[in-house]
């Protein structure tokens, strides 16, 4: 019943699923991810205090609010929408 989302490599949006102290862990993480076949990545908090670890990228936030959704009902934990644009110092 689900409906299939797919993910766009020039997409504006990531889905954020954790945020770490450090960036060990943070990598460790990705892995996983990686592992259950995410297309998951760092990306260094611009306070330079934390890790955030995303998914993506998708088309519209609708896209990926969706996978989020998704994401939480079967990973559990929670999400954030961000713009890819906030990764490269615009947002």
């Amino acid at each position: 019943g689900d409906d299939l989302i797919g993910f766009d490599p020039d997409g504006a949006y990531a889905v954020q699923v954790g945020t770490f102290a450090d960036g060990a862990t943070a990598r460790r993480r990705v892995q996983e991810l990686d592992g259950l076949g995410y297309p998951a990545y760092a990306v260094a908090h611009p306070d330079g205090g934390a890790v955030r670890v995303r998914i993506g990228y998708f088309t519209t936030r609708d896209q990926a609010d969706r996978f989020g959704q998704r994401y939480r009902r079967d990973h559990g934990g929670s999400y954030w929408v961000a713009q890819r644009l906030d990764e490269e110092g615009g947002g």
